[in-house]
């Protein structure tokens, strides 16, 4: 026979999902504010189980987790790599991969982590001045052999 589909099959046209993903959201920004981020993360958790596609939610469920954990972004890997899997130039999404990698002393990613995200930022701005420096840095610490290696592709 035919599959039940439950009792209140999800209208495509009602938004319930996206209305609960974005209201769980505000709660957790309001919350990352007042620095309670364990409860942030848990807003933000709501928000993707509601809207998994949200990728802004996916990357402050990240950001939140890792700030809980002591800024630990190894605790947020998979919802970063979430968020790039439905936006792969979602700007908060690749700063955090890109710090994650250096975090995990995976330097010449970093480096091409930071790369994919430059263009994505308006010159001139701190943002443009903080990846450039973190460019260099993350060159620097790579090593000569890992930017040579770079440049070849």
């Amino acid at each position: 026979g035919p599959i039940a589909a439950g009792p209140h099959p999800a209208s495509p046209g009602i938004p319930r999902g996206a209305t609960g993903a974005r209201q769980a959201a505000l709660e957790g920004q309001q919350l990352r504010v007042q620095r309670r981020f364990a409860e942030a993360a848990a807003s933000f958790q709501r928000a993707v189980e509601a809207d998994p596609m949200d990728a802004d939610a996916w990357a402050d469920l990240a950001d939140s987790s890792a700030a809980a954990a002591g800024k630990d972004l190894t605790v947020g890997r998979e919802a970063i790599l979430r968020a790039l899997a439905i936006d792969p130039l979602h700007r908060k999404a690749l700063w955090l991969r890109a710090s994650l990698e250096l975090q995990e002393g995976r330097y010449a990613d970093a480096a091409a982590t930071w790369r994919e995200l430059q263009p994505l930022v308006q010159a001139g701005t701190s943002d443009a001045r903080v990846i450039a420096a973190n460019i260099a840095e993350a060159d620097a610490l790579a090593g000569p052999r890992a930017v040579l290696a770079g440049r070849g592709g």
